[in-house]
């Protein structure tokens, strides 16, 4: 899916997502940010077919990437997160709100088998470092390990590539029917958003 059509279906859900693992996780690095925001998509489409954002996810050099949420140095879901290069050099990233009220009530956006993922892979993560994740992703075994094999990755200066990391590979032949199908209701979600936009 492309990921811009993830956010205009709904902006709110992962921007909620972004500011609720970044108020669990204070101070959090981006490239740690990323890594959860990745498992917790594998995780859904481990166990239910479906991941909770359809962000697209890249073959970079420390793992999967999603550019969407990578933006957020740039600025991108200012309305929830803010991202900035701290003294150590790294890039941190805060929720906007420190209201724990109100970051639980965006997150009522996600049902309650939702949350269940959500909050077992941050448990998961929580005390592990952005270098921890980059090995976990990087198992010999991991669509990120595929997609770089296959594809005789080289990744450039930038430590990037371009190949897709496409999460409907964990299903099996059920799993990516149902997939496609709950991919066609995010799109047409997608379109509604955007027409109502113009």
């Amino acid at each position: 899916m492309n990921s811009a059509l993830a956010i205009a279906a709904h902006e709110n859900k992962i921007g909620a997502l972004l500011a609720y693992i970044c108020f669990q996780i204070p101070q959090i690095h981006l490239r740690k940010l990323l890594k959860i925001v990745y498992l917790i998509d594998e995780k859904s489409v481990r166990e239910r077919s479906i991941p909770l954002t359809w962000l697209d996810y890249y073959a970079w050099k420390k793992g999967p990437v999603a550019p969407d949420v990578y933006a957020v140095r740039d600025g991108a879901l200012s309305a929830y997160v803010t991202c900035c290069k701290e003294a150590d050099k790294k890039w941190h990233v805060s929720a906007n709100g420190t209201n724990p009220y109100l970051i639980d009530q965006a997150m009522e956006a996600y049902s309650e088998y939702e949350m269940d993922i959500i909050n077992s892979v941050i448990a998961q993560c929580k005390e592990k470092s952005a270098d921890d994740l980059t090995n976990e992703t990087h198992q010999e075994d991991s669509l990120w390990s595929r997609v770089v094999a296959n594809n005789h990755v080289s990744f450039d200066e930038t430590g990037r590539s371009n190949y897709k990391v496409d999460l409907n590979e964990l299903n099996d032949e059920v799993g990516r029917e149902i997939y496609v199908e709950a991919l066609d209701c995010v799109m047409m979600q997608a379109s509604l958003n955007s027409s109502t936009h113009v």
